[in-house]
């Protein structure tokens, strides 16, 4: 996923908890930390779950706990109908078996009280909108392609903090990478913020 060598190329980011970061968040702003996230990215990762009955939907059940947890509100963006069927030379949406389908992914979230909302197409591309739109603050993905669509907030490597060469036991971390938004844009985020909100049909969260 993404452009090979590119966090290579933009350094190593900033190792933060995930936890810390929401508080940063609530105590300056007054709300919940917003995240935006590809859902697609969780549902292939969950195909490696192993053990017991439906590992994948488990797996995705604990990450959707741990986000519980925090002062943190996600939305979960799901690929839409006109995703390319080619990108970078090969065909995307192939089958993944063992993965969550859409289907139970979707009402899982919606029982934990959390957004989702459907992509015209790329849901990456539909997340680093939602970031620059002012929708979320930052985009939690494994993929280099929210930043080359403009996303200038984002979140990678969810993982345990990694003491004494050991990265085992559950997330805690993520790696930052965040580049302020110009001055000259913020005008116009603010303009198109509730512009957003109404066209892509999620509730006002502030």
């Amino acid at each position: 996923m993404g452009i090979p060598g590119m966090y290579k190329e933009i350094g190593p980011g900033d190792s933060i908890s995930l936890s810390k970061l929401a508080v940063e968040t609530f105590e300056r702003t007054g709300r919940p930390l917003r995240l935006a996230t590809d859902i697609s990215i969780w549902q292939f990762q969950a195909q490696a779950a192993k053990g017991g009955s439906n590992p994948a939907t488990r797996t995705l059940f604990y990450r959707l706990v741990r986000l519980q947890s925090h002062s943190i509100q996600p939305i979960f963006v799901f690929d839409g109908p006109n995703k390319p069927t080619i990108k970078r030379g090969r065909r995307t949406g192939g089958s993944r078996g063992g993965a969550v389908s859409t289907a139970i992914a979707k009402r899982l979230i919606h029982l934990f009280g959390f957004y989702t909302h459907d992509a015209p197409a790329e849901a990456e591309a539909e997340c680093a909108l939602l970031q620059r739109c002012g929708i979320v603050d930052a985009v939690l993905s494994e993929d280099v392609d929210t930043i080359m669509f403009g996303c200038t907030c984002t979140l990678r490597n969810w993982s345990a903090e990694k003491e004494k060469g050991s990265s085992s036991g559950p997330p805690t971390h993520v790696t930052v990478y965040d580049s302020a938004a110009s001055t000259s844009d913020a005008p116009r985020e603010a303009r198109v913020r509730q512009h957003s909100l109404q066209t892509l049909n999620i509730p006002n969260l502030t």
